[in-house]
Formats: structure tokens, C-alpha cells, sequence
């Protein structure tokens, strides 16, 4: 059996206009490293995604009768290792905050050009996190608009933490996380709560964003 055709990016989208779906899965399906794994609207899709187990679902946030950040919250129950990439026509700060914090890995508007809609399911599927400028702008914003008054040295995390962190900003969830560290999911919690606290933030998006903008982990 041919390698390359085990390499593919298995590819799910769930998209209410049939005919732009179909499109835009004939452009995928033309790249030799993708797959193009299902195509469906959003009701039909929760039943489709854990027969299918694409690598990464490209979505759309606006669906009738289902919200799409819904279903975004379902996905890791519905096909745990599944990344998600929201490919969407809204702008709006609420959708592009909610989205990553539900999970997603990328955050794009439909009216990119094709090369970058590539870039971004490769970008992806090898486990970065993929975002327009005016997205990340929108994630720096609120990030400081919580205001930061303490002043973190990498010395204030403990060597645990910081392995913690390395694999929150890989995209591990906290079941990968206590798998690769050989802990408990409840260890895990544990742990990123007191890295929360000591960095002043609520949540994992805030705490990657902090720390990529410090530079917390410098050359780890």
C-alpha cells in the first residue's frame, strides 16, 4: 500500500449551502495530502462524525434550527481527536473568542483566498493554531483587557507546570496531557488551576496567549 495515501489529512466538513459545500470539497479533494472524509449539514453531522474520525472538521458557525458553537462544544464526545477550524462568515468578537475557547484550532472567513484555507488545514492537522490577523488582534485585546498586574518569572512555575503548559500549547487536552505525563486528569486540573492563579488568568486560551507573549518558557 502507497504511504502517502496513509499520510492524508482526513478532512470533515459540515456546511448548510450545498452547493458551495460541494465546492469547496471538489477544491480540497483536488490536494494530493487530502482526504476529503464526509461533507453535511450540521444535524446530519452529529451523527456522521464518530463513524467518520476526520483529522480535522471544517465548519460553519451559522445553522438553522443549531448553534454552532454547540456543536463545536460536542465535538471532542462526538470524535475526541478531531481539530477543529471555524470557516465562517461572522466577524463578530463573541464567535471568534467562543470558538477558541471551546476549541477550535483555527478561525478563518470564507472569503480567504484558497491558498490560505490550505495553509490552514495543514497549519491544523500537524497541531498549530491558525488565525487571521484580525482574530489574533481580537485574542490579544482581550487578553489585555483583563489587565495584568503580576509580574511572572519562568522560576515561578515549577518544572511540572511547565510541562504542563508545553502540551496545553501543543493542543493536548487534559486526558492526552495526564496520558503523556503518566498522572491523573484530576492531577492535571489541579495543576492548571495553580497556573491560572499565578499568572492571574481564567482560562487555557488565556494562559497560552500570556505565555507566548511573555515568553515564559524561553527556549524550552
Amino acid at each position: 500500500m502507497d504511504d502517502s495515501v496513509n499520510q492524508k489529512i482526513r478532512i470533515f466538513l459540515i456546511e448548510e449551502h450545498l452547493i458551495f459545500r460541494q465546492s469547496l470539497a471538489e477544491v480540497l479533494q483536488r490536494e494530493k495530502d487530502f482526504d476529503v472524509a464526509g461533507c453535511s449539514t450540521a444535524e446530519e453531522a452529529v451523527e456522521l462524525l464518530a463513524t467518520a474520525k476526520p483529522d480535522v472538521v471544517l465548519m460553519e458557525l451559522r445553522f438553522p434550527g443549531m448553534d454552532g458553537l454547540e456543536l463545536l462544544a460536542q465535538l471532542p464526545r462526538l470524535s475526541s481527536k478531531t481539530k477543529a477550524i471555524v470557516f465562517s462568515e461572522s466577524k463578530t468578537e463573541r464567535d471568534v473568542l467562543e470558538s477558541i475557547r471551546l476549541g477550535a484550532r483555527g478561525y478563518a472567513h470564507k472569503k480567504i483566498p484558497t491558498t490560505e484555507i490550505l495553509d490552514c488545514v495543514r497549519r491544523v492537522a500537524a497541531g498549530e493554531v491558525w488565525l487571521q490577523t484580525k482574530q489574533l488582534e481580537v485574542l490579544i485585546h482581550a487578553l489585555q483587557s483583563r489587565g495584568r498586574n503580576r509580574a511572572m518569572s519562568p522560576a515561578q512555575l515549577s518544572p511540572r507546570e511547565r510541562q504542563i503548559i508545553k502540551l496545553v500549547l501543543a493542543g493536548c487536552r487534559n486526558r492526552e496531557v495526564a496520558k503523556e505525563l503518566e498522572i491523573s486528569e484530576k492531577t492535571v486540573k489541579n495543576h492548571l488551576s495553580n497556573i491560572f492563579d499565578k499568572l492571574g488568568v481564567s482560562d487555557r486560551l488565556e494562559m497560552a496567549l500570556y505565555v507566548l507573549d511573555k515568553k515564559l518558557l524561553g527556549d524550552d
